[in-house]
């Protein structure tokens, strides 16, 4: 295989076209694009990477909305970002730096409102109720139980439509790491999962402020309500691919990375 360039060369029917002959063409310069093109560059795949605007990073990438005023892009949160994934493109070495991601704060009127999940939440919840003080440690420790199995299956690539025996071996694998959570976790997932998000919080908690807290996360950057069905699905997955650290800078600097 040629690990090289891609290579242009002029078209025999269209001389003035040009053709780009490549392993593969990426189509995007979002942060998901670059990491396409970059882990299939890394693999030693001579690959093209397209995007339609003058610079890369998509939504990540800062907008001017008049002339010398430069405003963050509209994706603002990296938490979410894999760190496996920016140790395989070694992009520390290309600058990038992690700073601990800031807590949510749940303000009301006349209040100091709640602070999550910083170090007293726990104390600070029991202000509000003790009851959901004590209902806040089990659901912070059984998102933590189901957010290790999920985040296993969300990293993993999809099972190919002809599995061979490796595949099967990869698939039992999954099965099992959530066949340890235990019944009791393993039938919470099950009935967590379509349930709205409203129904899950009434379940547990008393507090309105808690429970808009603990929504906002599942219900940021998507057109869902709480009461829509599926929504503490978005929650648990985002609770397991979320991590306790964010890009320094923000995602304008993990797209320059």
């Amino acid at each position: 295989r040629d690990h090289g360039r891609a290579r242009c060369q002029r078209s025999k029917s269209d001389p003035g076209r040009e053709v780009v002959s490549a392993h593969a063409v990426v189509i995007g310069g979002g942060v998901n694009g670059m990491v396409a093109a970059g882990l299939l560059a890394r693999e030693g795949r001579t690959t093209v990477l397209l995007e339609a605007r003058e610079t890369l990073g998509g939504l990540a990438a800062p907008l001017e909305i008049a002339p010398g005023c430069v405003v963050p892009g509209l994706l603002h949160d990296t938490s979410r970002f894999r760190p496996w994934v920016a140790h395989a493109l070694d992009l520390a070495a290309h600058g990038l730096a992690w700073r601990p991601a800031p807590d949510r704060l749940a303000c009301e009127p006349g209040g100091q409102g709640l602070l999550l999940p910083g170090p007293d939440a726990q104390a600070a919840i029991g202000e509000h109720s003790d009851a959901d003080a004590l209902a806040w440690a089990e659901w912070h420790g059984l998102l933590g139980r189901l957010g290790r199995s999920l985040a296993r299956i969300l990293d993993a690539p999809p099972p190919p439509l002809d599995p061979q025996r490796g595949d099967l071996r990869a698939l039992a694998g999954m099965g099992l790491s959530l066949r340890r959570l235990g019944r009791a976790d393993l039938t919470e997932l099950a009935r967590l999962g379509p349930m709205a998000l409203d129904d899950a919080l009434n379940d547990r908690f008393e507090t309105d402020l808690l429970k808009g807290a603990i929504a906002l996360p599942a219900l940021a950057h998507g057109w869902a309500g709480p009461l829509s069905g599926g929504t503490t699905a978005a929650l648990l997955m985002r609770e397991a691919v979320s991590s306790a650290s964010e890009a320094a800078g923000g995602p304008a600097a993990l797209a320059t990375a």
